[in-house]
């Protein structure tokens, strides 16, 4: 509490300056608490657009409440400051680039089209005010910062200075929630916010895009090929150019001559159709959606009343005000009158809104909103940018009801606000077919459903750019796992469907997709779950166990539901590692096909890895080629998954309604949970209890007990027959992470012995940072393992190595020509004495890669450049280059997972070893890509390192740690009391070989000490 106290004082004088008014808290109930900044705030507050209802206050916050916010100023704007505990994560903030832990990010919150956007884009396409933070012991809080204003969100030290939030607009309402578990906060959330749409079953299937598809023939070519090559899908989506000029509610009279024919045969063939309407209406007096918007003044207007027109894609536009009541009517009857040609679904782009030919790439700031008065009423664009697209969604779902009314809607839109998962699903916007992009879809996904919206996925693929067929298959098999799969690509690049790259990458996109849909009933389960409690889709792996530090950044896979387990390899060549789970997991795949005794997918490297977690059931159904095929009133069969915990029980549900329409609101669903029980070699498996008016057909049933290492025992029978028990031996469950394997997210746990070296800053006083250095002779070479972060951004590990005689005590990289960023700059370094390092490696992070060099600091400064990884655990191999035998195993870059580096270095490159004894002496630092040292890792036992030095001669203390390749002085090939009663005898007889401690040049009781730390790992 006092530590506490004392933050909140540092941060009240330090980062803002406290307003006069006492704040107010309101306890709202269930841990929920709503804060104001003054009486005078409260009374003024704008309306909410993100809660459903502002609810009602029921008496003041109880003790020992968790963090309440502080309200202030700063620059003039108002701020609020959260409190953060020591050892707590932090997540979500929306659709944002970069790592799941989001400590050390700055968020930029004004919609933005983003194309391409990187790792450090702090500005993305929608707006989520929202962080989840996750404590210790594994309880949790959230804060919603509920201001649609411009405003930022500043996690970059929270541990030190709070979450800090500042906006533009009046200090805002702050929604705080406080909870035993994530789930329950993130579940508290939807309660204020509203529950996710209960999207139609088709829109679980796989989609097909492209910018864009054309003419109409094409369309129907690529759904046709789909079903003959037996390959799953569902949607196909038509982009801008199905219009006539670009102009929304129009076809291209030439190319798409009969819209609803070909959403005809679309449908008959099993396939649904998606077009897009954007939010700019074309000046043209010949068109009638723009008489209509000009006519009744529902055109967003300048700051002085007249009609704002800009250029956009049909050229010179007006937009539709979607903060009014009158403008969302009239947009929703266009929608309903053009979706009537049998368009299934809507999807909403460029609705930032985004304008072309500008330089902030959207309207201007002052622009003037005639908004509704439950939205805020009047006001300039700065304050309504954020929700605009959001209000667009509202109004196109309006019109799909209007349209179909009998039909579940399904809009997806680009831009969005806080609690849009009311109207439409989102895809994370303009990526790049790259491999950076290949990870951070997995972040992006999971933040987003943790910010409430569990609806979502990237552009398998990529959109900018071209893959490759290593890349696409690589994606193809995590994306299929996602909420929203969906491949679209844009018109500058090659075809890019799953038969595109050939037979090989074209089987794997078809194994991916089947796999989606002998799951299809499983995620269908898990939106129905979404609807009724906010729980995403995709979850983190601490979902599954809260206060398992291990998995607190881990981002290399995900949850689907409680109980599929998705693990992946984001990198070329990389293979998935198990995660470091405390759970019993359990690998399975499916077959191939449904031939007898087909081949199982397991067998394909570039599928991510299944598993189902201890506890949990797992259904699956028959392969199909689209949802249509899966009805409750069908007999098709049914497989049950089962992991079981350590007490030899699992469970799981199993939800089915129509697929489609209202009827699933009035109990025409069914629920089933299925239950399994292990004991004295029998399994049991039965029906714990159903929900729903409609009843659990009898229907084959296939019973798959998982034994771990890939085996089962497989019992069939009937629906109908439950309860059933057979015999079955007890289950192994897999083995997790493998201490021994190369792997930069577990660099503790290969180092029993502990660092050489530690940086005693604050963990996240910076995005890139060291926080511990290890190192050990292994057969062959020296492993050097590197815990902290790296960001992409130019931003380099330097690893200088001193083993011979001679080196370099002043620095100079002159001779060196950059690439990479910051190594030439490094010239002028002045290293402790004692230390000459002849060898450094330069590992520098950006274009989404680690690129690395290899320096010898000689006088010829020669440089071997050594190859690249990229983001993402799992393998060592540098790609491209000469690499000398030298390996380069990454955690994700990034606050990953325990991350960091794990360095092999063969013996050849690091010299012959200073002396009899074989000692190695490594300095490591993070460089700037202007060449400035930010810290660096010490030897255990200094004193902490002050702060950025250029000069590390003018720094006091031991600069560097040493490793001993070879502590057997002795030579009988042990190391034991011989060795050191042999190094006590050198130290006396003033060995330099045994030099080994502060201070240089002096043997004494340091050096003794040290040999025994290195030799006996003490």
């Amino acid at each position: 509490m006092f530590d506490r106290v004392v933050r909140l004082a540092f941060v009240s004088i330090v980062c803002v300056a406290p307003v006069a008014a006492q704040p107010v808290h309101e306890f709202l109930g269930d841990g929920v608490v709503r804060s104001f900044a003054s009486p005078s705030a409260q009374a003024n507050a704008e309306a909410s657009v993100a809660l459903i209802a502002d609810p009602a206050a029921i008496g003041p916050v109880p003790g020992g409440f968790g963090p309440l916010p502080v309200f202030g100023t700063q620059g003039g704007q108002a701020t609020v400051t959260v409190p953060v505990d020591a050892g707590t994560n932090l997540y979500a903030t929306g659709s944002q680039s970069g790592p799941l832990e989001r400590t050390g990010r700055r968020v930029e919150y004004y919609n933005l089209d983003n194309f391409g956007w990187g790792d450090f884009s702090n500005r993305n396409y929608q707006t989520h005010p929202w962080v989840l933070g996750v404590r210790d012991d594994g309880t949790a809080f959230g804060v919603l910062f509920d201001s649609t204003w411009a405003s930022s969100l500043d996690l970059e030290q929270p541990q030190a200075l709070g979450i800090i939030f500042q906006t533009e607009g009046p200090s805002p309402r702050v929604i705080t929630i406080d909870a035993d578990s994530p789930q329950a906060v993130v579940e508290k959330l939807a309660q204020l916010t509203g529950y996710p749409f209960m999207p139609p079953m088709w829109s679980v299937g796989y989609h097909q895009s492209k910018y864009s598809y054309f003419p109409q023939q094409n369309v129907l070519d690529v759904a046709n090929e789909f079903r003959s090559r037996q390959i799953p899908a569902e949607v196909i989506w038509m982009d801008i150019d199905y219009m006539d000029g670009f102009r929304n509610f129009t076809f291209n009279p030439g190319a798409f001559p009969n819209p609803a024919q070909l959403n005809s045969d679309l449908d008959a063939i099993g396939f649904q159709a998606v077009w897009m309407a954007n939010c700019g209406i074309k000046v043209d007096s010949g068109y009638d959606a723009f008489q209509q918007i000009d006519a009744q003044g529902l055109a967003v207007q300048r700051s002085n009343g007249a009609q704002y027109r800009a250029e956009v894609w049909p050229g010179l536009s007006v937009w539709p005000d979607f903060t009014m009541q009158a403008t969302r009517d009239w947009w929703a009857g266009r929608i309903a009158g053009f979706a009537s040609i049998g368009i299934d679904g809507i999807w909403n782009d460029m609705n930032e809104p985004a304008v072309f030919n500008v330089q902030s790439k959207t309207m201007p700031d002052d622009n003037w909103h005639r908004a509704d008065v439950d939205l805020g009423g009047p006001g300039t664009h700065r304050k309504y940018h954020n929700i605009y697209g959001m209000q667009m969604s509202r109004a196109t779902r309006e019109g799909m009801l209007q349209a179909f009314p009998d039909k579940r809607p399904f809009v997806l839109t680009r831009a969005g606000y806080i609690g849009g998962h009311r109207y439409a699903a989102m895809w994370t916007g303009d990526n790049n077919a790259n491999w950076y992009h290949v990870d951070v879809s997995i972040q992006n996904i999971l933040n987003i459903g943790l910010s409430g919206q569990p609806n979502s996925g990237p552009d398998i693929g990529g959109f900018n750019g071209d893959s490759g067929g290593p890349m696409y298959a690589r994606w193809m098999g995590m994306g299929a796992m996602m909420p929203f799969a969906r491949g679209h690509y844009g018109f500058s690049a090659i075809n890019r469907e799953p038969w595109s790259y050939g037979p090989a990458v074209e089987n794997t996109c078809r194994l991916a997709l089947n796999r989606r849909y002998r799951l299809l009933n499983y995620f269908y389960t898990q939106f129905y779950e979404a609807h009724t409690t906010g729980l995403p889709v995709t979850r983190p792996l601490f979902f599954a166990e809260p206060a398992n530090p291990d998995l607190r950044e881990y981002d290399d896979g995900f949850l689907v539901g409680p109980g599929l387990l998705v693990v992946g390899a984001t990198k070329p060549g990389a293979v998935p590692q198990a995660p470091p789970m405390q759970t019993p997991i359990y690998r399975f795949g499916f077959p191939q096909s449904d031939a007898p005794g087909a081949q199982s997918d397991l067998s394909d490297g570039d599928l991510p890895d299944l598993y189902v977690l201890g506890g949990h059931i797992v259904t699956a159904n028959g392969l199909v080629q689209h949802s249509r095929e899966l009805t409750p009133q069908r007999d098709e069969a049914i497989e049950l998954i089962i992991g079981l915990d350590e007490s030899g029980a699992a469970s799981g549900t199993f939800y089915e309604d129509a697929g489609d329409g209202w009827d699933f609101q009035t109990g025409g669903f069914s629920l089933v949970e299925f239950g399994a029980q292990f004991d004295n070699g029998q399994l049991t498996v039965g029906v714990n209890s159903t929900q729903g008016n409609l009843v659990l057909l009898d229907r084959p049933l296939t019973i798959r007990l998982l034994q771990g290492a890939g085996a089962e025992t497989t019992f069939t029978t009937t629906t109908g027959q439950l309860p059933v028990t057979f015999a079955a031996s007890t289950p192994t469950p897999d083995t997790q992470p493998d201490p021994t394997l190369r792997d930069g997210r577990l660099v503790r746990d290969n180092y029993p012995t502990g660092p050489l070296a530690t940086n005693g800053r604050d963990r996240y006083s910076e995005i890139s940072q060291l926080r511990a250095l290890y190192a050990r002779p292994v057969p062959g070479g020296l492993e050097i393992g590197i815990e902290g972060e790296l960001a992409i951004d130019g931003t380099a590990i330097a690893l200088f190595i001193d083993s011979d005689a001679g080196g370099q005590n002043f620095i100079n990289t002159s001779s060196l020509s950059p690439p990479p960023a910051g190594l030439d700059a490094l010239t002028g370094t002045v290293m402790e004495p004692g230390f000459t390092p002849e060898r450094l490696l330069f590992a520098n992070g950006f274009d989404g890669s680690v690129f690395c060099d290899w320096v010898t600091l000689s006088g010829n400064g020669s440089k071997t450049y050594l190859g690249r990884q990229f983001i993402g655990s799992g393998g060592s191999a540098l790609s491209g280059g000469n690499n000398l035998g030298i390996e380069v195993a990454l955690g994700s870059a990034g606050h990953a997972a325990r991350s960091g580096f794990e360095i092999f270095i063969p013996a050849s490159e690091i010299g012959s070893g200073n002396g009899a004894l074989g000692q190695v002496k490594i300095f490591a630092a993070i460089v700037k890509g202007s060449g400035q040292i930010t810290n660096q890792t010490l030897p255990e036992g200094t004193n902490v390192w002050p702060g950025n030095a250029p000069n590390f001669g003018s720094i006091i203390g031991q600069q560097y740690a040493s490793v001993l390749l070879d502590p057997d002085l002795t030579g009988d090939g042990e190391v034991d009391f011989r060795d050191v009663i042999e190094a006590l005898r050198r130290i006396d007889a003033d060995d330099t070989s045994l030099d080994l401690a502060l201070p240089i040049g002096q043997l004494d009781s340091n050096d003794a000490a040290e040999y025994l730390r290195g030799a006996f790992g003490g």
